[in-house]
């Protein structure tokens, strides 16, 4: 059940940011998409260490991996950088 509602909860949380465009949520977002992001790196790297023999498919696990969550904490960075110069703006 939590499985499927915390999800929920961030897609809807994520709708509710795009159409009324909150500063405050932005930053939290923003703070929260860092952290998943090095999270699900250090668990990219976890997998990638669980291969005894370094491969083709643990280097693809690995910089497919990485590219995901490096994306999502760059968005994350540019989403509170975002929120921190709009309010100086205000």
């Amino acid at each position: 059940m939590l499985a499927t509602v915390v999800p929920l909860v961030f897609i809807s949380v994520f709708i509710w940011q795009f159409i009324f465009q909150n500063n405050t949520l932005n930053g939290i977002l923003g703070g929260i998409m860092t952290l998943l992001g090095l999270y699900f790196s250090l668990a990219a790297w976890s997998e990638f260490n669980e291969f005894e023999i370094i491969n083709d498919a643990a280097r693809q696990l690995l910089i497919v991996g990485w590219s995901g969550c490096f994306a999502v904490i760059i968005l994350g960075i540019l989403m509170i950088r975002s929120s921190i110069l709009n309010s100086y703006d205000e």
